[in-house]
């Protein structure tokens, strides 16, 4: 198994096919079961009940999880890729976070991005 690829068979046996492993290649991460949990918001508080109860025994909490958590496929929903150049150039002229820069994106048209690269360009020979 590759050391850069995470092994989802936990967190699949805990969501949706509800069998126990017993013997795996892989070890349980606690912690990374959890972070994946949390994503959900109805498995938001079993996670951060693993996360108070950090201390017991990594068998423990994968049992509660695996009988805690009701059967489901879970999955993260991504964001769209952006232009990269554009979003760089509204949170650099309008010191923007990160959502405020997409609301910016979808509001503002090309002819007024292309102004404000015109405006925001630095003269000079290179």
């Amino acid at each position: 198994m590759s050391e850069n690829k995470y092994d989802w068979r936990w967190e699949n046996s805990i969501s949706h096919t509800k069998q126990r492993i017993e013997d795996s290649d892989f070890p349980y991460v606690p912690w990374r079961t959890n972070s994946y949990f949390s994503n959900f918001i109805d498995t938001i508080f079993h996670a951060n009940a693993m996360n108070m109860y950090s201390d017991l025994p990594v068998g423990m909490q994968y049992d509660y999880l695996l009988n805690a958590v009701r059967p489901k496929k879970r999955f993260f929903r991504r964001d769209k890729a952006v232009n990269s150049s554009d979003f760089n150039l509204i949170q650099d002229v309008y010191k923007y976070n990160v959502s405020k820069t997409r609301d910016a994106l979808s509001v503002l048209s090309k002819q007024q991005i292309a102004t404000l690269k015109k405006k925001i360009e630095k003269g000079g020979v290179s």
